[in-house]
């Protein structure tokens, strides 16, 4: 009588492609509740409502996890403001776009506002270069110098430094979400959506005029 063979142990089941999303959600809000030092991996996992070893699996380390949070997190901005710049001409259309980008941002991600304060107060030479890579692969800076260089040649705006161009126009649009805090009490803003939504227009309308050629 022949000799049954042995079962075969089952093979394990792929992962819920769902689950990785849900360790990043989650990881974002433990990150910027406690910063990278302080989110524990079990509290996450808690969280996620996933055992601790998928996060393992995914992301190998707490140190990846983190990167990755900020990394996706910027990835997915680069992709929506691209995707909607290509279909604009104007400069000031564009500008429109990328403040657009901040306030949604804001509004929509205080947790990320968070984690990045606390990245910027305790910043990591590879988290930076990371998220410089990402804008890089975007695209997104080359197009907006082009854009402002090819407008210079034009004569609509003053010739400047493309760079100092860029800063002043980045530091102008998420300065307020930096200091919102404190400047909502100070000033009594109460409604701060319809204050972004007005400010937006404001902004760009004093960035373009501080851009305009001036006549001798």
């Amino acid at each position: 009588m022949p000799k049954r063979r042995p079962p075969r142990p089952a093979s394990p089941s792929p992962p819920d492609p769902g689950t990785k999303a849900r360790i990043q959600v989650a990881a974002r809000a433990e990150f910027a509740q406690y910063g990278r030092a302080g989110a524990r991996v079990d509290r996450i996992a808690q969280r996620a409502d996933v055992n601790k070893a998928m996060i393992y699996y995914h992301f190998h380390s707490k140190d990846n996890l983190y990167a990755e949070v900020i990394r996706d997190h910027f990835a997915e901005i680069t992709r929506q403001v691209q995707a909607r710049i290509i279909h604009v001409e104007s400069i000031e259309q564009r500008l429109k776009i990328v403040a657009e980008a901040h306030g949604n941002m804001a509004l929509g991600g205080g947790d990320f506002r968070s984690l990045i304060l606390r990245e910027l107060a305790d910043p990591r030479d590879e988290v930076l270069a990371q998220i410089a890579d990402v804008f890089n692969a975007s695209g997104l800076s080359d197009t907006m110098r082009g854009e402002l260089e090819s407008a210079m040649d034009r004569g609509e705006i003053r010739r400047m430094d493309v760079c100092q161009v860029v800063v002043a126009f980045v530091t102008m649009s998420l300065g307020y979400f930096i200091l919102a805090p404190i400047i909502d009490r100070v000033w009594g803003i109460d409604d701060r959506a319809a204050f972004i939504e007005e400010r937006k227009h404001v902004m760009i309308d004093l960035f373009m005029n501080g851009l305009k050629a001036r006549k001798p």
